[in-house]
């Protein structure tokens, strides 16, 4: 496996890409019966009386029997439509709308701006510990969110068809502010975008959490030359023991966690040809990287890795890229 770095990347080179199974496997993820009752010679329905006479043969009185009516009433049922897609222009426009449907707390406006099956988890960092805190579906109820805001504190950008924003959080106290990113996959319809996918970072808004930026960088370009010679260990030295793999950061199912795990994943993975196409981006304790991922058999792929940095270590990798 080779990994290039382009556009502004000056050290020697290595993106980490044992996740080349993640980018593969992405693109290998990218059909009543009923009994009719026997004819009868007698019909009954609910808004008729079927009468029938029959005549003794040795009399002229009419025995007439009558059928009961019967009256079958259907309880009424109320369906809520759900509010029409709105797609946007412009990667630009989508992101806009949607930031200012949640600080609304519109979720009619949320739902028409994501596609229905757009899946949403927030991965949160409380000090030096990570986890998925939540997962916010599509019809989640903005309304009752105890969140105060959401600040864009910089321009997002785009590999592929990701978006990557850095943000601020705002909670009311005790709570206070978390910084990090939102990444959302941009979903292509019939008269726009919309958002398709999505994965929060954050965490505690606090300096000593934050590495420094040279040593970030410094940290993944030595998973990369690692992943680059096939050393899993020496790509493993580089990762805390707990830290977290996550094959598309759009669905926690495919998170990756523990040393063991992580071995025998990359042990496994097939490489790809890596490069950087962009400068890597810090929001909090977070690295975001756009990025272009080739195969010598023509697959290639353009989103964003997105790594947590914490004690000198790659405590979080998680992948983004198109559908």
């Amino acid at each position: 496996m080779k990994i290039n770095t382009t556009r502004g990347v000056r050290r020697p080179a290595a993106l980490q890409l044992a996740v080349a199974l993640a980018a593969l496997l992405a693109v290998l993820a990218a059909g009543c019966s009923s009994d009719e009752g026997a004819a009868t010679t007698q019909a009954a329905t609910t808004t008729a009386v079927v009468a029938t006479t029959t005549t003794g043969a040795a009399t002229t009185v009419a025995t007439t029997t009558t059928a009961a009516p019967t009256t079958t009433t259907e309880a009424p049922t109320t369906t809520t439509a759900a509010p029409a897609k709105t797609p946007m222009p412009t990667v630009d426009e989508l992101v806009a709308a949607i930031y200012a449907a949640v600080n609304a707390k519109d979720s009619d406006a949320v739902r028409a701006l994501t596609a229905e099956d757009a899946r949403h988890p927030i991965y949160y960092v409380e000090g030096k510990v990570g986890t998925v805190s939540a997962e916010i579906a599509p019809d989640y109820d903005w309304s009752r969110d105890p969140m105060s805001g959401i600040e864009v504190l910089g321009e997002s950008f785009v590999s592929g068809d990701v978006v990557v924003t850095p943000v601020r959080v705002t909670y009311p106290d005790p709570d206070g502010t978390l910084t990090g990113f939102d990444v959302m996959v941009v979903r292509h319809v019939e008269g726009g975008l919309l958002g398709g996918g999505a994965a929060t970072f954050l965490a505690d808004d606090r300096p000593d959490l934050v590495a420094d930026p040279a040593d970030a960088w410094a940290l993944i370009e030595a998973l990369g030359a690692a992943m680059t010679a096939d050393d899993v260990e020496g790509a493993l030295a580089t990762m805390s023991g707990l830290a977290v793999f996550a094959e598309d950061m759009t669905d926690t199912e495919t998170y990756i966690r523990g040393t063991s795990a992580l071995r025998e994943f990359f042990t496994g993975s097939l490489m790809v040809t890596g490069e950087f196409t962009g400068e890597p981006v810090m929001s909090g304790p977070f690295v975001a990287v756009p990025t272009h991922l080739s195969t010598d058999v023509g697959f290639f792929s353009d989103g964003v890795f997105l790594y947590w940095i914490s004690d000198g270590k790659i405590a979080l990798q998680a992948w983004a890229q198109g559908f």
